[in-house]
């Protein structure tokens, strides 16, 4: 057989994304021919744990009836307390390459799935720690530069974003930082933002005037400067339409500050600190535009799908 067929899939707590995947025996390649979305472990878990089963084969049934699907790799809040099933976290330091070895398998409807375990760790705020689904972009953006050395830190910005400290290609340690999710949450439902108020453009001047209050010489904490969107609004030097944009810039450009510094004793003195980004174009844009404050930071970025399909490539390999 020339050609093997397997479905890979990242299901986390808002969406559910899958993909058609060929593996070429021959070449030991693996391209993705087809994509399908569907609802978020949040969704599913207010229906039922039956409901797992039934939103994965109603979005597969055309693929399955069409090839011969060998596996299904699942990865994210899919394989936590809340998720179809329970695969264990894998403690740091670990290599990326080991992440296939730690998980769960199972069978339904005679369909072969192996979800992947997510990883645990103690920050360096000396604060226990887990992530789930981002292990999958580790492993890929290790299986593009199998040969890298030295200490880097790889962002991957979303809901929350973690911080993970890697070292001659292992993941020392990480730290979650409460972003996406309290922004939306301060969007949805304080005074900051006024959501009847129209947003269908960015304010990069909004979002740039915040990122300079955070770099004050005085380095003001979050919490202290978070109303500036409120009073900046009654003051009229904020329109209430860039608002979110303001907020965005404040929360962004502290996460930022607060891990450099939590990470900065991992980094020789004398050496800059290397910034991987993972995540979409539109955040990691402003992470990138954050992180150009500090000349000490050299910063690069890639796109998640793209090293998400060498993590699940590399994974398959290691499971067929």
């Amino acid at each position: 057989m020339s050609f093997e067929y397997y479905i890979a899939g990242d299901w986390g707590t808002s969406n559910l994304r899958l993909y058609l995947c060929e593996y070429d025996v021959k070449n030991g390649t693996s391209k993705i021919l087809e994509q399908q979305h569907g609802r978020g472990i949040s969704d599913i878990t207010k229906l039922g744990n039956t409901h797992f089963e039934s939103e994965f084969f109603t979005l597969t049934s055309n693929w399955l009836d069409h090839y011969t699907i060998s596996k299904a790799i699942l990865s994210g809040m899919v394989g936590s307390n809340i998720g179809w099933h329970i695969a264990s976290y894998s403690p740091c330091p670990t290599s990326a390459e080991s992440i296939g070895q730690h998980g769960v398998d199972f069978t339904v409807r005679g369909l072969a799935i192996s979800m992947v375990g997510g990883l645990e760790c103690t920050n360096p705020l000396g604060q226990y720690d887990v992530l789930r689904g981002e292990e999958l972009q580790l492993l890929g953006w290790r299986q593009q530069y199998p040969n890298e050395q030295g200490t880097r830190l790889i962002a991957l910005p979303g809901t929350h974003n973690k911080w993970v400290l890697v070292e001659d290609g292992h993941i020392m340690t990480f730290m979650t930082t409460y972003t996406g999710e309290l922004f939306n949450l301060l969007c949805e439902h304080s005074v900051l933002v006024n959501m009847g108020t129209s947003h269908s453009t960015a304010s990069e001047k909004a979002f740039a005037a915040a990122v300079d209050l955070t770099q004050q010489n005085s380095e003001p904490e979050l919490l202290q400067i978070l109303f500036s969107a409120r009073a900046q609004q009654i003051q009229g030097s904020l329109p209430p339409q860039a608002a979110p944009d303001y907020l965005s810039g404040l929360i962004l450009a502290s996460d930022v500050r607060g891990a450099l510094k939590q990470f900065a004793p991992y980094f020789a003195k004398d050496n800059s600190i290397a910034v991987t980004l993972i995540g979409e174009h539109a955040l990691c844009t402003r992470y990138s535009a954050i992180l150009k404050h500090y000349d000490h930071v050299d910063c690069t970025h890639h796109s998640p799908a793209e090293v998400a399909q060498h993590g699940y490539h590399a994974l398959f390999k290691q499971l067929r």
